[in-house]
């Protein structure tokens, strides 16, 4: 019955809805709306999104790229203008990038590829500043979180700040944050879907320095290579120099657990999945996995009830894969493992 709905379900599986995908925009100050200064900003955008594309902090400097960078528009879908308010009025251009344009130079540079599907991080910030500890929520405007907003999205880093609503202030208190009792904090994290979380304990001296101290529980998928509990310590001359590097460190090592180099070979991977109980089940479960970076072909090969046997072409390890399944838990190891010799037995909870 369902293979039967399934058939006739064409133009079901082929719409989806138009996602404004941040990764693939980027804003940049302009001093005009000329040719000359919108071509320089359009270079300076197509390597931050190459920097988040490849969850590099620095584009190899490749004969490859230097020709991409010489007509940037070949990667870019558009471009608009706006004006920001705020300390001083600034004009910007805003470019959308094309995310298969980019996927193909990315093989022609040789350069990893991280998957869209990427870690949330929720961040936690107590400030202290003349002996008083204030919260910083998602929408104050310290230096601090504004600079961990802006670095993070120019590494291509979700990240999301605790609303601090009355139900936050009665679960988690500066107290608690400057005390480091992160287990509460990962706790109260869950309402944002959070895969990672970072405490962080900022200072300024009597002399003006400024002290970070920071604890982070990193995603499951990446607990089994690295510590999932992480410290690190910044000392600098502002406050945004002791955030930003931890947004450095943290997109270093995840991107390096969920990239995968776009000149490895092509390697092909079966798995059967329980749970697709309908036509919509159907259609969301593909699209799930045609969305993941390292996808690049997905074929139902037989249809059992609520039961499919899936063969995936793609980049990279079935492990890579896996790692990228753990972050949602959308489609998790079925308590039975394996189904033989050929693959893997997962259930659908999407």
């Amino acid at each position: 019955m369902l293979l039967a709905a399934m058939m006739g379900a064409g133009p079901l599986l082929c719409a989806q809805e138009e996602e404004d995908n941040w990764l693939l925009e980027v804003e940049i100050p302009v001093a005009s709306e000329s040719a000359a200064d919108r071509r320089s900003a359009e270079v300076v955008a197509l390597l931050e999104v190459l920097s988040r594309l490849t969850g590099l902090s620095q584009v190899p400097n490749s004969r490859v790229v230097q020709a991409a960078l010489g007509q940037p528009n070949r990667y870019t879908v558009l471009f608009t203008y706006d004006t920001r308010f705020g300390a001083e009025v600034t004009r910007v251009v805003r470019f959308r990038f094309s995310e298969d344009a980019l996927r193909a130079l990315a093989v022609r540079a040789g350069l990893p590829v991280w998957s869209s599907r990427r870690p949330l991080l929720v961040a936690w910030m107590v400030v202290e500043e003349e002996g008083e500890r204030s919260m910083l929520s998602a929408d104050s405007d310290h230096p601090a979180r504004t600079a961990f907003a802006r670095r993070a999205r120019q590494r291509g880093l979700p990240v999301m700040f605790p609303l601090m609503d009355l139900q936050e202030q009665m679960r988690v208190s500066p107290v608690a944050v400057w005390g480091g009792f992160t287990d509460d904090i990962v706790t109260a994290s869950e309402r944002y879907g959070a895969e990672a979380v970072a405490v962080g304990r900022i200072s300024q001296s009597a002399t003006g320095r400024w002290l970070a101290r920071w604890d982070v529980t990193l995603p499951r998928a990446a607990a089994d290579r690295f510590s999932d509990q992480l410290r690190f310590e910044f000392e600098g001359s502002s406050a945004e120099a002791v955030v930003e590097p931890l947004v450095e460190r943290l997109t270093d090592l995840l991107a390096a657990r969920y990239s995968v180099f776009s000149g490895s070979r092509i390697a092909t991977h079966w798995f059967r999945v329980r749970g697709v109980i309908d036509v919509e089940t159907y259609a969301r479960f593909l699209r799930y996995l045609d969305d993941l970076g390292p996808v690049e072909q997905v074929d139902v090969m037989r249809v059992e009830g609520d039961q499919l046997t899936v063969r995936v072409r793609g980049i990279g390890s079935m492990e890579t894969l896996m790692r990228i399944f753990e972050l949602d838990r959308r489609l998790v190891l079925s308590p039975r493992r394996r189904f033989g010799d050929t693959g893997l037995d997962f259930v659908w909870r999407g």
